[in-house]
């Protein structure tokens, strides 16, 4: 099984999965995810799949720009539980697809990052290119970005957030 969304934020739509049955050689075509309630599971994109210790199927998804969800699925992907959220309202959260844990102790961990930068002074921002692809806003070197990550120790039903991974205070430069 492989869940992916259609990477728009504006409408949200819904998520769908294939399914292969020979180890990826040949896929089936998409099928769009159900909630339990029967209405369409919606998100953006940047899941991840995990199986649970007790058998059941994890989805963490972007539900809607920055707020990341968890998702549970008795069923093997038939249908899905209403979204639990992992980062709290009004923060930012992003993760790539894929990259969530679930440890031998049952602890499922989303790896995540978020970035700060100016508030750019003009409404159109100027393009410029980056070790060979393009990026808009002259201050994208000014952005702060750093790392962390959410737990859960009960299967989903709560989240918490890591420390943010900073740099050590005593680093050793080299002299040129």
């Amino acid at each position: 099984m492989w869940v992916g969304g259609e990477g728009r934020a504006d409408p949200v739509c819904p998520l769908h999965a294939n399914y292969s049955s020979d180890e990826g050689q040949t896929w089936r075509d998409p099928v769009v995810l159900k909630l339990e309630n029967g209405e369409p599971l919606t998100g953006i994109f940047n899941t991840h799949l995990l199986r649970l210790p007790d058998g059941a199927l994890g989805l963490v998804q972007t539900e809607r720009q920055n707020t990341l969800c968890f998702h549970v699925s008795h069923d093997e992907g038939q249908s899905w539980s209403l979204p639990v959220n992992i980062n709290p309202p009004g923060t930012a959260a992003n993760t790539s697809h894929d990259v969530g844990l679930v440890l031998k102790d049952s602890r499922i961990i989303v790896p995540v990052y978020s970035h700060i930068a100016p508030i750019p002074l003009f409404l159109k921002p100027k393009r410029l290119k980056r070790y060979s692809e393009d990026y808009f806003g002259a201050n994208i070197a000014c952005h702060l970005r750093y790392s962390y990550a959410y737990y859960s120790d009960d299967a989903g039903a709560n989240w918490t957030r890591s420390a943010i991974l900073r740099m050590a205070r005593n680093c050793a430069f080299s002299q040129v």
